[in-house]
């Protein structure tokens, strides 16, 4: 039963659109991430051109060190995606910490946007803990996408636009 109601909220959570209430505000390519609406937006020539769920790190936003389980807050260089060795479909390194960052003591490394673990693809076919992940919580400071099509959209979008930027607020 337990299972049940838990998968419903799931299914329910996930067929709910996503709207951004971000503006990009100007006329290059970026990503941006609202870790307190958790949302990924794409930022195409000053426009959204696509908004996705994301789930951050366990303890929040505001990553200082190494371990914190925080989600650094910042613009940042983003790396080419890469496949990842981590369990995750694809992996795109969130060049932290930035120079501001080590100027204030800030220490860590290997964040990035990924989709969701493999330990938690599905039960009955349909997204397994997204909704309870994005609610609380679950990486070690990475941004994670609920499903694996999300994070192929955003590569792609990545690789075919040149993408190098990330605001993450």
């Amino acid at each position: 039963m337990f299972l049940s109601i838990i998968t419903l909220l799931v299914f329910v959570s996930c067929q709910v659109e996503v709207e951004s209430q971000y503006e990009c505000n100007n006329d290059t390519n970026y990503i941006a991430v609202d870790t307190s609406r958790k949302t990924l937006t794409l930022c195409e020539q000053g426009a959204a051109s696509n908004v996705f769920r994301v789930m951050i790190g366990k303890n929040g936003p505001g990553k200082t060190k190494k371990g914190d389980m925080k989600t650094p807050i910042g613009e940042y260089s983003l790396a080419r995606p890469r496949s990842s060795i981590s369990g995750f479909r694809t992996f795109i390194h969130i060049v932290y910490p930035n120079a501001r960052d080590v100027a204030r003591g800030s220490t860590g490394g290997s964040i990035g946007i990924h989709g969701p673990s493999s330990r938690y693809d599905s039960i009955d076919g349909l997204p397994a803990l997204t909704w309870l992940q994005r609610e609380f919580g679950w990486t070690l400071g990475c941004i994670s996408l609920t499903t694996n099509d999300d994070i192929d959209e955003i590569e792609s979008w990545v690789i075919e636009n040149d993408v190098k930027k990330i605001e993450i607020f």
